[in-house]
């Protein structure tokens, strides 16, 4: 992601995808799929696994296909549908003086086809085009194609580039395959489907969302407040955890674990899988002899994260209110605040000191929120593992993620938080950055 003014009068451009983005379906495979006279889908499967790009693809794809202009429209206008959110988000950019484009690689018939189906007029896209030769012949030309790369009819990543100038900021918005090189370059990146995988294996920084309201919402968004998780999030707990399992197994004997068959940070998990280390009638002792440990290693000794205190510095300094919401027990957790020196930082600390009120519960959040004084809605929560983005989920809250606990940033990215962090310092640059629009 490039690094540009956000603020001011910076000028700013959305680039966007539209099969699978814009339109709830996507609109070529069943578009080729209807008009094809044979079997496309070979095609297809070779440009899915990467052994042709879809120039390629299209090329052998316009031999075989066959339709009139109307009947496409027809059935396009017929079978196809936009994102019901679409032209609100779309009036919510030229309110705030934001440019839209479209950027596709399939065609612009069926573009202009939805378009001007729901009404909508004056956004420029750029798309391959099909050319009507004869009832029996089609072909493709592309216009937007970079011989220089090859692979993909419309290069994506040249139109941006051709506005890099224009414009200050470039968001791009996409889902699919023909969205990974321009991701690469945007300033700023909003991801599902195949493109949200790619950019969690790339380390593309990026926004899950699942529709346009959950892309204006997150535009608009002025965060005022942050929650926290403690483990794994602003303390570096992992290898006390690990050391306190250890510490349990070889007391009583059994073989030493290795730390990635831990699990999460939580309890439950701790717990389960001690009793498949231990003998039946020596867990409740197991768990005493972690806690014990861990508690000496964690709470008398704790570490901070490297980053944790200038960010958390740097953010209140800001006027960000913060809270704390962990499944550590709550007079821990203010310990932990203490012995760091960082405890005055928290307006909020909400700690599990009662049963049923951990997380993945969402009692603690809204205990956090009530210490804050802030709404959800103006409120993001920070943590390390699934179980706090299922807890965020609960609450309604969003969630955003550091992998640095236990969980892979794979395996944190399956349950599609908001935004997973490289690291805490992020959250320095979407702070100071405010608001996308």
């Amino acid at each position: 992601m490039k690094a540009t003014n956000r603020k001011g009068n910076a000028k700013k451009l959305i680039l966007c995808d539209f099969d699978g983005t814009i339109t709830q379906e996507d609109v070529g495979y069943n578009f080729l799929n209807k008009f094809t006279r044979e079997n496309w889908e070979d095609i297809d499967q070779d440009y899915v696994e990467g052994e042709i790009g879809s120039k390629e693809a299209y090329a052998r794809i316009a031999k075989i296909i066959m339709g009139t202009r109307e009947e496409m429209v027809d059935f396009i206008c017929h079978d196809s549908s936009l994102d019901p959110h679409f032209n609100d988000f779309y009036a919510f950019c030229k309110d705030k003086g934001v440019d839209l484009k479209i950027v596709s690689d399939g065609f612009g018939l069926y573009i202009d086809a939805l378009l001007n189906q729901y009404g909508i007029s004056g956004i420029e896209y750029f798309a391959n085009k099909l050319v009507f030769k004869d009832k029996d012949r089609l072909e493709i030309d592309f216009p937007f194609h970079n011989p220089e790369c090859g692979t993909c009819g419309n290069c994506k990543s040249t139109i941006l580039k051709k506005f890099r100038d224009e414009y200050d900021h470039i968001i791009f918005i996409g889902n699919g395959l023909s969205d990974r090189c321009v991701a690469e370059e945007a300033d700023e990146v909003y991801a599902k489907d195949t493109l949200y995988s790619h950019c969690i294996e790339s380390d593309i920084p990026c926004w899950n969302y699942d529709n346009f309201s959950a892309i204006e919402k997150n535009m608009s968004k002025n965060i005022r407040g942050i929650i926290f998780d403690l483990d794994g999030t602003l303390i570096n707990s992992v290898e006390s955890i690990h050391k306190s399992f250890n510490y349990a197994l070889e007391s009583l004997g059994c073989v030493a674990i290795k730390r990635h068959e831990i699990g999460v940070l939580s309890e439950s998990s701790i717990m389960n899988t001690m009793n498949q280390r231990v003998r039946p009638n020596e867990i409740n002792d197991a768990m005493r002899l972690f806690k014990e440990k861990y508690t000496d290693l964690v709470v008398n000794h704790p570490s901070l994260f490297p980053d944790a205190r200038r960010v958390i510095s740097r953010i209140t300094g800001s006027g960000v209110v913060l809270g704390i919401a962990t499944n550590m027990g709550g007079e821990h957790a203010r310990e932990v605040l203490r012995q760091t020196e960082i405890e005055g930082y928290f307006k909020a600390v909400i700690g599990a000191n009662e049963p049923g009120k951990s997380k993945p519960n969402p009692g603690m959040i809204f205990d956090a929120l009530r210490g804050m004084n802030l709404p959800k809605e103006d409120v993001v929560f920070v943590g390390d593992s699934v179980i706090d983005i299922e807890t965020g989920m609960n609450a309604k809250i969003d969630v955003y993620v550091v992998p640095t606990g236990f969980e892979t940033k794979e395996r944190l990215s399956e349950k599609t938080p908001k935004r997973i962090l490289n690291g805490l310092g992020d959250l320095v640059n979407i702070i100071d950055g405010g608001p996308s629009l």
